[in-house]
């Protein structure tokens, strides 16, 4: 009964105007999230390579220590959607003691080297309506992005000396 509500939820949804039919909505949903961001020009690899040949070493400041990194893998809130990872919340902060050393030592060398690993970059997108139901693709729904969650938690870290470093160069 639940499925039949959500199908007739998308029956009557449009796309550029244009009627959808219930087997195209994942497509127009698609091509909708795509045109948003295709005019965003490729990132020259290039470039980045001989920026990151620039950077200076990085300080101690910025070392992930093992206590730190598990501290945050105990922190890990367990309501959240798994990531594409397929690892769940719950099983990160049961085995904290165990993964601690190795995520330090993953974040601390995507630091040093300025890469980010690629599974990290990888998020599951989840299209949610605005209001129910949905009448266009366009207006009426929206992007939901499911990250892992050992990605979060190197971008908390980043986050915590990004802050840190422009706090010290404020003036407050």
């Amino acid at each position: 009964m639940v499925y039949d509500q959500l199908t007739d939820c998308f029956s009557n949804i449009l796309y550029q105007s244009k009627p959808v039919h219930s087997s195209n909505i994942a497509s127009a949903i698609n091509d909708h999230l795509y045109d948003v961001t295709k005019h965003i020009p490729a990132i020259d690899q290039s470039c980045l390579n001989n920026f990151r040949d620039e950077l200076p070493l990085l300080t101690s400041y910025y070392i992930v220590e093992i206590d730190k990194a598990f501290t945050k893998l105990r922190k890990i809130k367990l309501n959240k959607a798994v990531g594409p990872d397929g690892i769940y919340d719950e099983i990160l902060r049961v085995m904290a003691f165990y993964l601690a050393a190795s995520l330090a030592g993953i974040i601390n060398s995507s630091l040093r080297q300025g890469i980010v690993p690629d599974q990290w970059k990888i998020s599951r997108i989840t299209p949610i309506p605005k209001v129910f139901p949905p009448k266009d693709v366009q207006s009426d729904i929206r992007p939901i992005a499911v990250t892992n969650t050992m990605a979060k938690i190197a971008e908390k870290f980043v986050c915590e000396y990004s802050n840190d470093f422009c706090d010290s160069h404020t003036d407050i």
